[in-house]
């Protein structure tokens, strides 16, 4: 079971993530429960994670 302890930003993640949503929403997709899925070879990260924002927009996150 994978379990996301913290969210390491940094210039290229951070850039990456505020072309669709906000830091926030990111950081509320991982705590509000997503579900984490192994991301396809080649895609932007190795897993991503499916969930909503407290607003309830859906988002698809991919992370290493």
């Amino acid at each position: 079971m994978l379990v996301i302890e913290a969210i390491e930003w940094d210039d290229g993640n951070l850039d990456h993530a505020l072309r669709r949503a906000t830091r926030d929403e990111v950081e509320q997709v991982f705590a509000n429960g997503p579900v984490i899925r192994r991301n396809r070879h080649g895609r932007a990260g190795d897993y991503f994670a499916i969930g909503a924002t407290d607003g309830g927009r859906k988002l698809a996150v991919p992370f290493v």
